[in-house]
């Protein structure tokens, strides 16, 4: 009902008492936990991998704040439920989204085989020339 926790002795049962990685292996099980495991490993390791790939000092500065904050949430999900707590979550998944967006501008601005096909085929058929 609309009075389901109520009191202070009820609210733990709203939040997982144990760590983000304990959760998921119960939840999802040995398979879903190890897959849930290497995501947030690829979350991580592609954050530090927008770091190195931005030359542009007015990005890397950013960059580096936010590879900081997914880092430090990553690391706090294996003492609490940090990426179940709506804030964290919601700026762990919005800086994760957009470090990986940042290294993707970042491949295609180096001139990248897929930027040049864009431009080629765009040249051959827009009156604007492409801009990489």
């Amino acid at each position: 009902g609309a009075h389901r926790f109520s009191t202070a002795s009820d609210l733990h049962y709203s939040f997982p008492g144990e760590s983000y990685p304990v959760c998921i292996f119960f939840e999802t099980g040995i398979l879903g936990g190890l897959l849930a495991m290497w995501i947030l490993w690829r979350i991580c390791m592609d954050a530090l991998r927008a770091v190195r790939a931005v030359s542009d000092p007015a990005l890397r500065g950013p960059l580096i704040g936010m590879a900081s904050a997914i880092l430090a949430i990553a690391l706090m999900s294996f003492s609490g439920p940090t990426l179940y707590t709506t804030p964290t979550s919601y700026l762990f998944w919005s800086f994760a989204g957009l470090a990986y967006k940042i290294r993707d501008l970042a491949k295609r601005k180096r001139g990248g085989f897929l930027m040049r096909r864009t431009c080629e085929a765009r040249s051959a058929t827009a009156t604007r020339p492409c801009l990489s």
